[in-house]
């Protein structure tokens, strides 16, 4: 369990490979900071209602459908937001992904499992997205390097 995101995710759309391309485009200290945020603040959203913490049905539900409204405009808006702006943004929005997460861990999984397995698939989809935002860069040639020294 935990590495079960599609249920979730809605599919190519969901906020890791986003996030992972985000990182990227931006580069320098972004490309640790950003990923770091996602996964810091969706282990914590997932915690939530492991430790008891409830939640409103639907409530973050909603906040994921429009969490990919606001990675597609982070990533419209390019360098033009500050670095804190984009990092609390997507911690904003992970959280509630992670609270989704924990909401949905079976009972028959430990909460360590599922948050080793959760942040696990995570670092795959956000690595799978920084892998996509620099081969797609060097092959259009787009005339800046992707991941370079800016933050």
């Amino acid at each position: 369990q935990g590495l079960s995101c599609t249920k979730i995710c809605p599919g190519p759309l969901g906020w890791g490979r986003p996030v992972g391309v985000l990182s990227a485009l931006r580069g320098g200290g972004a490309m640790l900071t950003i990923p770091a945020a996602f996964v810091g603040a969706m282990v914590l959203g997932a915690l939530l209602p492991i430790l008891g913490a409830t939640i409103p049905a639907g409530e973050a539900e909603i906040m994921i459908v429009l969490s990919l409204l606001a990675v597609g405009t982070l990533l419209g808006m390019g360098r033009r937001l500050t670095l804190p702006v984009v990092v609390g943004a997507v911690a904003v929005f992970a959280l509630f992904h992670g609270i989704v997460h924990g909401k949905e861990m079976a009972a028959s999984v430990g909460p360590i499992p599922y948050i080793l397995g959760l942040v696990s698939s995570t670092v795959v989809l956000l690595a799978l997205g920084y892998v996509a935002a620099v081969t797609v860069t060097r092959l259009l040639n787009l005339g800046h390097t992707v991941g370079s020294a800016r933050s």
